[in-house]
Parts: structure tokens; sequence; C-alpha cells
């Protein structure tokens, strides 16, 4: 039986009833029909037509049956002006919809017209319990066309040859909730979209909650074609035939959405983008995008997870994982991109790479963009990200892991580009961290790949033979990276033919037996690899792992940084062969190796090393460079360069020459080399350098020194060539019995020095300087001696007859040239004049010398020229008159009698050795500051200090007595008050008495002043700080007398200026005192004993000579004072003018300093001096809120009269006694005092006043801060 309706809506209903109706068909062809059985029912009510299940059928059955073609199960089309509409439900029980001829559909909605535009609005609803199978080719479950609409959530089955399971063309659309879809035939997808008529809307198809399985070969899951487009919320696919792809999206589709995919057989991509085209030109714009909570796994060998081809694009943030050989995770070819973001990529299969984008097309480049994904690979030979054949791969984030032998973290080959910042890890043997380039059959470095490196990635292998970084046949690696290796020769960075790496702020560590931190060469016959490193850390623990290792003509360049080799016999820096290290600003360091080890097999080789500015190698087992020739290499030759601002310490060693091969160096400007050379060339260096030469120094070849320092070994060197000293160098070094040995010839040019201890086989020409020895030294020149009219010929004598000393084998020509004269053994008289041989020369000598000048100013000189010798008479410069020798350059009285004492002093031991450190110095200036420095002034200039702060005891007192008699300008100091008690009884306090009434009194002081005495041509400078303290009690008499005593310590720090000089006093102090007042007339007088311990220290330096002295001693000071007073009173302010007079006794013990030769004995002392003051003392009240405050001063001129120049007997070991003067106290001084006291309670008064003297010479400042209580 068969249905067709047309241009009416038809909708099929059931009822309890069975009715059946329709047109019959006339012809085999295209038949259409629906079978309803079993008690279901067809109705036709109100212009809608239903199928629908009764409740007590069992089934209703839709179909076909026999060979017939093109024939549907149910079909729904339209004429032109009104829409059809069918809704087939199974609620009560299951129906099936079934066709089994050759393009029989199951169920389709619209049918194509000659002019098919999507007009035929058809619809086709299928729910609860339908189940929809063909079985012919050709034959679709679900069709929709020409505008057509199916929702479906039946169950669906296909087994022929082109099968679908669902198909939506031009201007239609098929939804598929739930339900589930299978398909077994040969190209039996299971969703298809497509758009069968140009220009037109494509069809579309969505898969909600679908489970979907695909069983023939080329059968895919979700096919979108020709603009076609797929949405997937939730669906299941899965594919078993081969080459059947879970979802592909072609010529232009799109497929969207969150599902599960999963391909079973060989070649069954999960999901694809792109076709491949005839052309592959990159047009095919498909687009797949899939959500996160999508899954994407394959089985089958070269099966793809994701797969995008032909200009396809897939969006991901799916899970990925592919067990087959060859399984790739995610694979971009030509114009192709996928962008992964989160998710995580697995390959459990050989081969099984995780990332890979090529250009299998000649075309443009597949690129792939993951973020923050999570890829590994676990088995061999198995790729994290491979770009190949112009393919471009960018990491941003995320992790890359491989887990096999050979499987590379990152790869990039046949130019190639891989941007990342993800981290590598990779376990296996040979399974390089990161590669650039291919390893081809006949590499010419036309690989070109690039790697970019971003914020420090890190890049970890673990498995031997595994390198971090590897760039090999053209390959460029760039950036900054965090590298970590562990297995045997698991190199850090390598760079092979035709490649490049340039890192920066990178760190590199490999922990590995020869697992070189860094490592250039040149693997076949090619441009060997290149290495540029900056700021970065190279650090290497295991054992022969050098830090930089270059091989075959590879190239390191590295600038700042540090390198550290710590494992047993590795270098910071090897050469194997030829080789470049280009090294700037770099630390070096090799615990256990030299710092630059080099290794020689055959006759061409040619290692370079430099080291630039900033470069600092002095941290190695004590070589800097050794030279290992093995058979083949002894022709080979090594250039080692300092360059301006290096510093390098440790042996230079080649010394397996056996053939033509030379070791050359030469040192740039400001450069620094502290070690042994040996077995090397030439030497050649530059202006500033500094060199110093270890024991056992021996050079092939020639020296030129420009502008440079040379320090040899006292051992001496051995020089094979000339030595030629240009533009101001200098030299030291060797004994009489360890010479330098040179064979040829030295020169010394107008600028030079030539010092040291010399054996010299040619000819010795000065035109500069030459001072034999370090200090008596001998030169022995094997041919002539040149001595040019400006040089200069250093002479050190000995009082022992012994001088430096050249001998000549041939002749001495003397051009005129200087003869200088050093004293120099300060334990040998210089009294009686000595005389010294100089210069001889077997062949006769020719010419003189100019002059000999003496360097010492106390020394005169004179020569004799004779035949084969030139001697030199040495003796003192003394005073015609008084036959002393160093009071002629003496000025001040200090110096003069300082300078008699030394002229005295025994010509034995350490008075001699005193002696001798003045008469060697070159400079008067020199010998007057020796002499004051030896003065001892400072003692005497303690005594000044003394003196000059007695008075602050004194003006203590007398402060306290005018506060008792309530004086102009006095200033309250804090005291109680206690009245007699009768019977015996405790004394108790008055609630408020006057100062005229008290009977006893107790009161406390503290004062404190800074002075500053300047120096003069006779003694130092003083710089004197006191602090301290009084306290006394006193009692008032009826006769108007106050008396009292008092007690007190103070301290006082010394320092001599411009002596090196200082002294610590401690200070007790104990006196009587008393004063009365008659009206206006003021009479206050006292007595103070003080007693010192002095603790003083002083060092004495000059050329040749230092000394640290000290001393321990006691001193006493006895102060009498007295000051008289008229008060008067105004109506503003309260004066009183005074006269003060004060004697101070100042007496000294003697002592002997501690210290060498230039300790003094000192002799014991008195000084007195006597103090009159004239002045005026002022108060007056100050308006301040109503606090009780007043303003106070004084103002006075004081005159010091006795001894105002404290001076002391002094004696040096072995010499006669010295007078020596101290700095002088101020002869007159303006006195300066200024304050004000505020009462803050009744009971409390605050005080602050100002204190100065001010004298030619001296300046005393002082503050006093007072807080007066009264209990």
């Amino acid at each position: 039986m068969s249905i067709f309706s047309r241009n009416k809506k038809s909708t099929l209903a059931s009822t309890a009833m069975l009715l059946v109706f329709g047109l019959a068909s006339t012809a085999q062809a295209d038949p259409i029909s629906i079978v309803v059985t079993d008690k279901a029912a067809v109705i036709h009510r109100d212009g809608t037509t239903r199928i629908i299940t009764s409740e007590e059928v069992s089934k209703v059955k839709a179909g076909t049956t026999g060979p017939s073609r093109r024939a549907w199960g149910v079909l729904v089309s339209q004429g032109v002006s009104a829409a059809s509409h069918l809704e087939i439900s199974g609620k009560n029980g299951p129906i099936s919809i079934a066709t089994e001829g050759g393009k029989a559909h199951g169920v389709q909605a619209g049918a194509k017209g000659s002019n098919a535009n999507g007009q035929d609005k058809s619809e086709i609803s299928l729910a609860d319990n339908i189940k929809v199978v063909t079985t012919g080719s050709h034959s679709v479950g679900l069709h929709a066309i020409d505008g057509g609409t199916i929702n479906s959530s039946a169950d669906i089955e296909t087994s022929g040859m082109n099968g679908f399971g669902i198909f939506a063309e031009s201007y239609s659309k098929i939804t598929q909730d739930g339900g589930n879809i299978v398909t077994t035939g040969y190209y039996g997808h299971a969703l298809i979209a497509n758009n069968d008529i140009a220009n037109a809307e494509a069809g579309k198809v969505t898969a909600i909650g679908t489970v979907i399985e695909t069983g023939g070969d080329w059968a895919h899951g979700a096919f979108a074609d020709n603009g076609g487009a797929i949405f997937l919320d939730g669906a299941k696919i899965t594919t078993e035939g081969s080459r059947a792809f879970g979802i592909l999206a072609a010529k232009n589709s799109t497929v969207s959405g969150q599902a599960a995919v999963f391909t079973i057989n060989d070649k069954s991509h999960a999901v694809q983008a792109g076709a491949n085209g005839s052309t592959g030109d990159g047009s095919d714009k498909s687009v797949v995008n899939l959500n996160a909570g999508s899954t994407v796994s394959t089985a089958g060998s070269d099966a793809f997870a994701l797969h995008a081809i032909d200009g396809g694009t897939i969006n991901s943030s799916a899970d990925i994982k592919t067990s087959g050989k060859n399984g790739f995770g995610i694979f971009a070819e030509s114009a192709s991109t996928i962008n992964q973001t989160g998710g995580s990529v697995t390959t459990d299969g050989g081969y099984g790479h995780g990332l890979i984008a090529n250009d299998d097309r000649k075309t443009t480049g597949g690129k792939v963009v993951a973020t923050d994904v999570k890829v590994q690979t676990n088995k061999d030979w198995s790729y994290g990200a491979f770009a190949d054949n112009g393919g471009h791969i960018k990491l941003n984030g995320g992790s890359v892991t491989t887990g096999g032998d050979r499987s590379f973290g990152l790869l990039a080959g046949k130019k190639s580009m891989i941007i990342s910042d993800a981290d590598v890890s990779t376990k296996g043997s040979k399974a390089h961290g990161i590669q650039a380039g291919l390893n081809g059959s006949t590499p010419h470095g036309l690989d070109q790949s690039v790697i970019t490196l971003k914020n420090a990635a890190k890049v970890t292998t673990t498995g031997n033979d595994a390198f971090g970084l590897h760039a090999i046949d053209g390959g460029k690696i760039d950036g900054t990276v965090n590298v970590t290796t562990s297995g045997i020769n698991g190199f850090g960075v390598f760079a092979e033919t035709f490649s490049t790496i340039n890192l920066s702020n990178s760190v590199i560590e490999t922990s590995g037996a020869k697992g070189y931190g860094i490592i250039a060469n040149n693997d076949v016959s090619g441009t060997a690899g290149v290495i540029f490193v900056t700021d970065t850390v190279i650090k290497t623990t295991g054992k022969a792992a050098s830090g930089v290792f270059v091989k075959d003509g590879g190239t390191v360049s590295l600038i700042g940084g540090t390198v550290a080799a710590s494992g047993l016999d590795a270098a910071a820096l090897e050469i194997n062969g030829s080789g470049t290290l280009n090294i700037e600003g770099t630390v070096l360091k090799s615990a256990q190796g030299p710092t630059i080890f080099v290794t020689f097999s055959s006759a061409e080789e040619i290692a370079n090393v430099t080291f630039g500015a900033g470069t600092v190698a002095v941290d190695n087992n004590g070589m800097l460079v050794n030279v290992a020739r093995y058979e083949g290499g002894s022709d080979a030759n090594m250039n080692i360069t300092l360059k301006a601002g290096s510093e390098a310490s440790g042996d230079i060693v080649d010394t397996d020459q056996k053939g033509s091969g030379q070791t050359h160096v030469n040192v740039e400007e400001n450069a620094k080399f502290n070690g042994k050379i040996s077995g090397i060339q030439d030497l050649k260096t530059e202006s500033g350098t500094q060199m110093s030469f270890a024991e056992g120094t021996s050079i092939g070849g020639n020296i030129v020194a420009t502008g440079s320092t040379y320090s040899f070994h006292s051992t001496g060197a051995l020089i094979a060539g000339n030595v030629e000293l240009y533009s101001g160098s200098s030299t030291g070094g060797g004994t009489t019995d360890t010479p330098i040995t040179v064979s040829g010839n030295v020169l010394v040019d107008q600028t030079s020095f030539m010092g040291g201890n010399w054996d010299i086989g040619g000819d010795l020409t000065a035109q500069g300087t030459l001072r034999p020895g370090n200090s008596i030294g001998t030169v022995t020149v094997g041919g002539d001696v040149t001595f040019g009219a400006d040089s200069v010929y250093e002479v050190e004598v000995a009082g022992n007859g012994a001088s430096d000393r050249i001998d000549a084998t041939g002749k001495a020509s003397l051009q005129g040239g200087r003869l200088d004269v050093f004293a120099l053994d300060n334990k040998v008289s210089y009294q009686d004049g000595q005389t010294y041989t100089i210069l001889t020369a077997a062949n006769g000598i020719e010419g003189t010398f100019s002059e000999a000048i003496s360097k010492s100013i106390f020394l005169t000189t004179s020569l004799d020229h004779q035949v084969n010798k030139v001697d030199l008479k040495i003796g003192l410069v003394a005073d015609p008159i008084d036959d002393v020798v160093f009071e002629k350059v003496a000025k001040s009285n200090n110096e003069i009698s300082t300078a008699r004492a030394l002229d005295s002093l025994a010509q034995e031991g350490s008075a001699l050795e005193l002696y001798n450190s003045i008469l060697f110095l070159t400079d008067e200036a020199e010998a007057r500051d020796a002499f004051n420095q030896l003065s001892g002034d400072v003692h005497d200039s303690v005594n000044t200090g003394l003196i000059d702060t007695a008075n602050l005891t004194a003006d203590a007192i007398n402060n306290r007595l005018r506060s008792a008699f309530d004086g102009v300008g006095s200033q309250n100091v804090p005291v109680l008050n206690f009245a007699q008690s009768p019977n015996g009884r405790a004394p108790k306090p008055f609630d408020a008495v006057k100062p005229a009434s008290l009977d006893y009194g107790v009161w406390a002081s503290g004062f404190g002043s800074w002075v500053n005495h300047d120096g003069n041509s006779k003694a130092g400078g003083l710089k004197t700080i006191t602090g301290g303290f009084l306290s006394g009690v006193d009692v008032g008499l009826n006769s108007g007398w106050r008396l009292g005593v008092v007690g007190g310590y103070s301290q006082t720090d010394l320092n001599g200026k411009g002596r090196n000089a200082s002294a610590d006093s401690d200070n007790w102090h104990l006196g009587i005192y008393g004063g009365n007042q008659w009206g206006p007339i003021g009479l206050r007088a006292g007595l103070v004993h003080t007693w010192h311990s002095i603790d003083s220290s002083r060092s004495v330096s000059y050329s040749g000579f230092s000394d640290s002295l000290g001393a321990d001693y006691h001193a006493r000071t006895l102060q009498a004072f007295g000051e008289l007073g008229y008060r008067i009173d105004t109506t503003v302010a309260a004066f009183e003018p005074f006269a003060n007079f004060s004697h101070v006794r100042l007496h000294t013990d003697g002592f002997t300093e501690r210290g060498g030769a230039a300790a003094l004995t000192v002799d014991g002392n008195n000084t007195n001096t006597t103090f009159t003051t004239l002045g005026m003392h002022a108060s007056a009240p100050l308006p301040l809120d109503g606090a009780n405050a007043s303003l106070k001063g004084t103002l006075g001129w004081r005159r010091s009269y006795g001894d105002i120049t404290p001076e002391s007997t002094h004696l040096f070991a072995g010499s006669n006694p010295f007078t020596v003067e101290g700095v002088a106290i101020a002869r007159d001084a303006a006195l300066v005092e200024a304050g004000f006291d505020m009462a803050l309670t009744d009971s409390a008064k605050f005080g602050l006043s100002y204190v100065g003297q001010f004298g030619s010479g001296a300046k005393q400042n002082g503050f006093n801060a007072t807080l007066n209580m009264k209990f």
C-alpha cells in the first residue's frame, strides 16, 4: 500500500479504528508507501494527517519491499502554495520504517523539483520509539532536501554502500535529538550535510546526545560537504572502517559543538577539516569547532585525531588521544590551521606525534597554535611537536612530554617554524628536548628551520645522548630558556653543521658525564655550528662535562653570565681541533679542571680563544689553558687573546710540541693575567696590561710589551726570543741566583722601566730606565750594553758595599744617560761613606754617564769612570759647621728639635733603623712631616686640652654659689634643703623656704664642651670633647658665709689633628668652695683637685717606615679660683659686673711609649697657667603667657698668663733628649653665654643655655640643659 499526499497539510493520527487511503502507484519506479498493521490506524482529521499506534497494537511499519529503486518509506512534499507536515510517534509502541531497495530512503522531507530553490517547506517529526532501517545502496535513513525539515529522535540503521544515516541537502535541515545511528556499508556516513545546488543555502544537521557508529570503510561519522553545516551537542561518534573519519568538513563546510569521537581502523582520522583536492591550493575554508568537554581518540595506524588540510581550520578544546602507529594528535597540512586551547594531546603508538604541521602541497605551510595544552607521547620516535616542510607551530604555555627513545619534544625541519614558551621534557635515550633541522642524507644547510623560545620555558631531558637544544643542517634556535639534562652525553645546547643558536637570559644545567653545557661542531663537511649566548648561567657537574665545547670549527660567543664546570676533569671551555671561543664579560669557573682545555690531532687545526672586557677566569685547578697534542696535531696552532678589561688566572701550558705548531698569546689593553706560561711561542701585550708570571714560565718566542706591567716569579723565567718594552712598560722579578733568562736581545724604550734580575744572551739597549733587581740586583749581558742619552740607571746601594750591578761580556756604550742612586739597607750605617761598582764591561766602556743624582736628600754621590768599570761613591750631606744632617731641612721649633735628636741616634739596632728611615727620604716636605710625626707633640697638646677644660668645674661651682645667693644670671640647680631637727629626730623638709634661710643644700650639675684648637707651624691641632657632672653639699652659716664640698667625674676625648694620634682621660674631681653676699657685693671662691688617668695612642707612617705607639700614664690638676661681683638692679633687668681669677697647676707623670724604634720616653712635667676674666652677668624676666621665665647671659674677656704653651722633654732610645711644644692655649678669648630659664611647675624649672669661648686659634662651644626639681 502507498500514501502520496500533495497540495494539502497531511498529518497521520492513530485512533481505535483502521483507515487506509492514498494514491495507488502506477509504476514500479519511485514507490512511496506506508504499511499500517496490527490494529494501528492512519487518520486524516482537520487538515492534519497522523500515524500513531494505539494502546493495543504491537507495531506499525512503513516501508518498501522488494527490489524497487528510489522507494521512500515516508515522503512528504508540497506544491507551490502550501506546506506539508507529518508527525510520526511511537509513544505507545514501536514504529519501524524500513526500506530494502537501492536509493530507497527511510524518511524524506521535500522533493527536488525541476527548479528546486528551497521552497518545499515540508516537515517530518519522528518521536518516541521509532526505528528507521535501510539496506539498499545509496539509501538514506533520514533525508531532507529543497527546504525540507526533519526533527527526529529515532534510531537509524543503514547497511548499504553509500547508505547514509542522516542527509541534509540544499536549504534543508535535520535535527536528531538522541537516538542511535548505525551504518555498516562502504561510504556509509552517519551524518552528512551538503549543498547539492550551486549557490544555494547548504543543508544543516544537528545531533544532540546522539550515539553514532559506522562500520564500513570510508564511512564517516559526521560529514559536512560543499558548505554543509553540522552541529554536535554531546554526540558520541565511533568509526570502525578503514579511512572512516569521525568528523569531516570539506569544501567550505562547518562542523561545530561538543562530541566524543573515536576511530578504530587505520588511516581513520577522528576529525578533519578540508579535503585533499586535486590542486591543494588552500581554497577549502572548512571549519571544525570542538568545544571544551570534547574527546577525540584514534586506535588505528596512520590515524590522526585532528587533521586540517588544504585551507581547513579546526578550533578545539578537546582532550585528544591516539594509540596506533603514526597516530598523530594534531596535524595541520598545507594552508590549514588548527587552534587547540586547553585540553590534552596524548599519543601511545610508535611514531605517534602530538602536534604536526607541514606543507604537503608546497603552498603555504600548515599552522598549529596550542594554548595551555598538555602534550604527551609515550613511544619511541614519537615527537611532541613537529613542524615539517614549512609548517608553523606556536605553543603558548602548556607542556610537552615524550617518553620514548629518539622522541623529540619539539622538532622543526625543512624550513619550518616553531614558537614556544611551553615546558618540554623527554625521558628516552637520544630523545632531544628541542631540535631545529633534520638529519638529511646530504646536509648542506638548506633546512633553515627556526625555533623561537620565550619566557624562560623549561626544557628537561633525562636519557643518555639526549640534548636539551639541538640545531642541525641550517636549523636555528633563538630565545630564552631553562635547560636541564642528566644523561650521559646529555648536552645542554648543541649546534651542528650550518646551524645557529642564539640564547639570552637563560639557564643551562647538565649533570651527566660528558654532558657539555654548550657544544658547537661540524659533523659533516660544511660551515660549523655557531652559538651566541648572552647573560646566561651555564652549569655542569658531570665528569669531563665541560661548560662550553667546540669541535671541528664550531664557534661559541658568550656575553655576560657565568660558566661553572665542577665535575672531575671538566673545563669551563674546551676545544677539540679547530674552534673559536669569544668570551666577553663572563665569569668562568672550573673547580677540577683548567679554564680552557684544547686537544689537537691534525696539522691544519687552529683554535682561537678571546677573552673580552669584563671576563673573569681566575677560578680553576690552577691551569688557565692546557693544550694537548696527539699524533698528527703537533703542527696545529693555538691563539689566545685577552681583550681589554678581562682578567685571567692560571697556567697556560702547551708542552707537547714536536712540530711547528705554536700557541700565541695576545693581551690587549687593561687586561690582567696571573699564572705560568709554558710552551707558548709569542707573547704580545698592550697598554694597561698587568702580567704576573708564576714559577716555571717558559716562552718559546718573543715578548713585545706596550704599556704593560710584567711581574716575573722569584725563580725567574725562560724566554727563547727577544724582549721589547714600549710605551711605559715595566718589569720585575727573578733573583741573582734565578734570574729571568733571555736568549735574544732586550730593548727598553725611552718611556719604559726594566727592573728585576736578568741574564741576557744578546744585547741590552736601554733608552729608558734600568733598575736591576727587586732590591739589590744584577743584570748579566752576553753581548753589548747601550745606555741612551735619555736613559736612567737607577742604582740601589747598601751600607755593606753591595749595590745594583750590570755585567756585560761585550762592551758598554754610555751616551750621557743619568744615574739615580737609592739607598737601601736601613740596618747599615752610611755615615762613613761607601764605594760601589755598578757597571762592568769586559770589552771596555765608551762614554760616560752625565751625572749621578742621589734620590736621598741627605746623601751625596760621585762617579769614577774606568776602562772596564764604573764606580759610585756615596756619603752624607752634612752641615759644614754643625756636622748635622737632618736639621738643615727642618723649619719649626719642634722639627728642629726632633731632627737634632734623630741626628744623634746611635748607629746600631733599632736606633740605626730609625736613622736610616729618615736618611733614605727623597723629599724635604716628607722629611718635615716625618719629624712632626716622630716628635710626639700630641702629648703636650693633651696638657693644653686638660688645662683649657679645667674651667668647667670652676664655672659649675660659681653657678651654684650665685644661685644660693640669688645671683644675677645664675641657673638654679637641683637642691635638697633640710632644717635641723631638735631632740635628735630625723630632719624634715620645709614646705617652702627661701634660699637665704637654708642651712644645708645638696645640688648636682652636668656640663659638656667641644674645644677646637687650630694647629700651627709648631704643633698639630687638637679637638677636645668633655662631658661630666658634679654634685656637692654646702651649709649656710649665721655670719652669711656658705661653705661646701664638691665631687664628680668627667671624661675627655682628645684627638690630635694631622698627627693620627688620640688620647682618652678619665677625670675624678674633689674640691671645696665658699662665698658670701654683702648687699650688692658678692664674693665666690673654691679649690678643686682633679686626678687624670690617660690612655694615648698614635701611629707614625712615612716612606719606608711605620710604627704604632701607645702609653698609659697619670696626671693631676690643682685649680684655685675666685670671683668678685657687684649687683645692679633696674626696672627691666639685673646686671652684675664681675672679675674672675683662676690658677691651674697641671702635673704629668713621666712614661715610656709602647712600640718600635719611634717610641718615646717623656719626662714628668709641671705646667702653671693663670686666667683672669672681666665681664658682666645679666638677667631679665621673660613674659610667656603667664609662665615664670627669664632670659640670662654673660659677656666677658679672658686673658691667660704663665705656661700657655705646654712643653716637655722627649727621648728616643739611643738619642739625645729634646724639647717639644704642644698647641698653645689662647692668650685672649671672648666669653659668651646666652640662655633662658622657665618654671614648669612650682617645684620644677627647666633651663637651656649656650656657652662659648673664642680666641685666636681656639674655639670652645658648650650647651647646658637642666631640669631643676625641688623636694
